[in-house]
């Protein structure tokens, strides 16, 4: 299976979202494999300019604007989930018709 390349604005939201919610979850919402965050995240600390404000602190007009980029994002993570129910519901299933 040929490897899934992200691009640099793409690894920096997802780096974004490791700040705020951790590696863990990230890695569960949108699919990257923890190691693969660990490393993104190693290899861009020495170069890595100051976090912005954290999103309680935003102004609320800026918790609104969202980009296409972020859109995705939140489309990917609702598609994995949406994948983990299609697993459980055909597993159950399975299950029932035996």
């Amino acid at each position: 299976m040929p490897r899934k390349t992200y691009a640099p604005d793409e690894k920096e939201r997802v780096l974004a979202r490791c700040e705020a919610i951790g590696v863990q979850k990230t890695s569960e919402e949108t699919g990257i494999s923890i190691q693969t965050l660990y490393a993104w995240r190693n290899k861009a600390k020495p170069i890595k300019a100051p976090a912005a404000a954290p999103a309680a602190k935003q102004a609320p007009a800026a918790k609104e604007a969202k980009e296409p980029a972020e859109e995705l994002l939140r489309l990917r993570v609702e598609n994995n989930a949406m994948k983990e129910q299609i697993a459980t519901l055909k597993k159950a299933l399975r299950a029932f018709s035996e």
